[in-house]
C-alpha cells in the first residue's frame, strides 16, 4: 500500500509537466506563425502595414515588399518595385530587430550589442 502515493505523485507531476510542455509548444507555434507565409485567401494584413509579399505575374513568381491599403476608396495592394497588375498570393510580416526586442521587453540600446 505504500507505493500508491508515490505513483499518484508521479502522475500529478507528469500531468503538470505535460501542461507546461503544451504551453511552450503553443508559444513556439505562435512565434513560427509570425515567420510563415500567409495565403491572402486566409487573412490579409492590417491596413497600411508594409509586409513581404509573393507576387505572381505572367507565370513568374517574385518575393517583394508590399502594402495593402485603401487608395481612392478602393482596397488594393501596392507592391515595390511596382509591377503591372500584380497578383499577390501570400504575405508575411516584416519583423525588425527593434520590434522583436520590444515584444520581449528589451531596450532599444540592447540592439547594438
Amino acid at each position: 500500500m505504500g507505493f500508491m502515493p508515490d505513483i499518484y505523485n508521479e502522475a500529478v507531476s507528469y500531468r503538470e509537466a505535460c501542461g507546461v510542455a503544451n504551453q511552450k509548444v503553443e508559444q513556439l507555434q505562435a512565434e513560427l506563425d509570425k515567420l510563415s507565409w500567409i495565403p491572402v485567401s486566409e487573412r490579409l494584413p492590417e491596413d497600411n502595414d508594409t509586409v513581404f509579399v509573393v507576387v505572381q505575374y505572367e507565370n513568374e513568381i517574385f518575393s517583394l515588399i508590399g502594402r495593402y491599403s485603401f487608395i481612392n476608396d478602393i482596397r488594393k495592394w501596392e507592391v515595390y518595385p511596382e509591377t503591372k497588375l500584380p497578383t499577390v498570393t501570400h504575405w508575411m510580416p516584416i519583423i525588425l530587430p527593434e520590434q522583436a526586442l520590444k515584444e520581449k521587453g528589451g531596450k532599444d540600446d540592447e540592439i547594438r550589442k
